[in-house]
Parts: C-alpha cells; structure tokens; sequence
C-alpha cells in the first residue's frame, strides 16, 4: 500500500500518536494493571526506525491484535507501507477460552444438580449470547483499527 504522505512525516505522525510500549501487553485482559499510563495517544506500541508494532491504545476495552508495518521511502515524496493485523496470543485466546470454561462450568452445574437445570441454562445461555456479541464487537474494533490507521497515514 502507498501513504500519500512523505517518511519524515509518517514517522512524525506515527511518533506523535503512539505511547511507547510492549503492544503485546496492551491488546490483553493484564492492561487493566497500566491505569496510571493512560493518555491521549491513539496507538500503543513499539517503532523502530522502518518497523513498527502498533495496537489500539484502550484500557479498559482493548483489542487482541497487532499491526505490524514496514515503510520505505518512494519516489513523488510518497511512502509504501507493508503491514499486517495479526492476533495476540493470549488475548486472542482469552476471548476464545474464558467462554468455553465458563460452558463447562453450567454443564457440570446442570449434571450435579438436575434442580438448577432451568436457572442455569437461561443463564449459560445469556452468556453465550454475550461471548457471540463480544466476538462480533472485537472483530468490528479491528476493521475500525485498521480504518483509523489508514486515515491517519492517509493511505490507498
């Protein structure tokens, strides 16, 4: 891909906007420990020269993916930008496991007490519901992620 932008300012933007840090901390569950380093950058990340490792800056609702990028200057005062999104892996895991363990739980409940049958199964099923809509919500978060750093690099 192509940033109509020149490397000087791509790397002034991507600078300006990025908290320097370890991204695969950020997109997880343990970014809840960094409240006291939240601010108004948008990205959270490592830059190093031509490379770099971004995620969504968030505290509380992060997202379990990564862009990694290369730039490289090009001629008409243009740089080409490789990236791609790749997951987490254990925040990825973490969206994926926690409802799993949480379904074994009602079922064990269900088989041990045939009593709590209907409580549990509304209730598991709820739950359910919320992890689909969670895994939907994560999923729009990353094309979002992806739309924002494109607009703000000004990339085609």
């Amino acid at each position: 891909m192509q940033s109509k932008i020149d490397i000087t300012e791509f790397r002034k933007r991507l600078s300006k906007n990025t908290l320097i840090g370890n991204p695969n901390i950020n997109g997880t569950p343990l970014v809840v420990l960094s409240l006291l380093y939240s601010s108004d950058h948008k990205f959270f990340g490592r830059i190093n020269g031509n490379t770099f490792e971004i995620t969504k800056h968030s505290t509380f609702s992060p997202i379990p993916y990564i862009l990694k990028g290369k730039i490289s200057s090009e001629i008409d005062s243009k740089t080409r930008v490789k990236y791609i999104i790749k997951p987490i892996w254990f925040g990825y895991l973490w969206i994926r496991i926690i409802p799993i363990i949480f379904a074994l739980f009602v079922i064990s409940g269900i088989i041990s007490n045939h009593d709590l049958i209907f409580p549990l199964g509304i209730f598991g099923s709820i739950i359910m519901l919320m992890f689909i809509h969670n895994i939907y919500r994560i999923e729009r978060r990353k094309r979002n992620f992806e739309i924002d750093f494109k607009m703000m690099f000004e990339i085609t």
